[in-house]
């Protein structure tokens, strides 16, 4: 729901969205359902998420405005990005082990995020300075114990960003949204 509003916010004709670790396409479909002007890149490293993606961008008519790109992060994407959205890999090494069964049947590479749990979104970000458009918005999720982190990393990327950590309905950080305006 963020992405919708921000992006009827940025006042653009077009608005350039990619979804990073698309999985199966919900979150790209879903966004380029949403917003009619949208037109919506979807990365995955795995193969058979962008099959399953494609079967669901074709089930919700979305095939011409959700194209898929197999790569990994923002390597198969060019720069001017005006929405960058990513449920990216975030659980720490150590806590892999102890979680819930219907978690654990997702691929590992889509849960390891590495020693402190931060390590792709770092890379995320780092890809990431050199493709966003001048006024744009960056959201990605989060462990319910990273937000401070999150924020501080998302701060060192982008100094000149609005960082905010969002939380859920249970009050737990659930995402982080960086907004960029760098056009003044």
């Amino acid at each position: 729901d963020m992405a919708i509003t921000k992006a009827k916010l940025l006042k653009k004709n077009e608005v350039t969205i990619v979804d990073v670790g698309t999985g199966s396409g919900a979150i790209a479909v879903s966004l380029a359902v949403n917003i009619p002007n949208s037109s919506v890149i979807a990365v995955d490293l795995s193969k058979s998420a962008l099959e399953m993606a494609d079967e669901n961008r074709r089930a919700h008519g979305m095939y011409s405005r959700v194209k898929l790109r197999l790569g990994n992060l923002l390597d198969p994407v060019t720069d001017n990005i005006d929405i960058l959205v990513s449920n990216p890999p975030y659980i720490r090494k150590d806590r892999l082990g102890f979680l819930q069964d219907e978690v654990l049947k997702e691929p590992l590479m889509a849960l390891d995020g590495g020693e402190d749990g931060l390590t792709l979104i770092k890379e995320l970000l780092s890809q990431a300075r050199d493709k966003m458009a001048s006024t744009s918005v960056i959201l990605f999720e989060i462990d319910s114990d990273q937000g401070a982190e999150a924020a501080k990393i998302s701060k060192s990327y982008f100094p000149l960003g609005e960082v905010t950590v969002l939380r859920d309905l249970n009050n737990d950080d659930r995402a982080v949204l960086i907004e960029l305006n760098t056009s003044y």
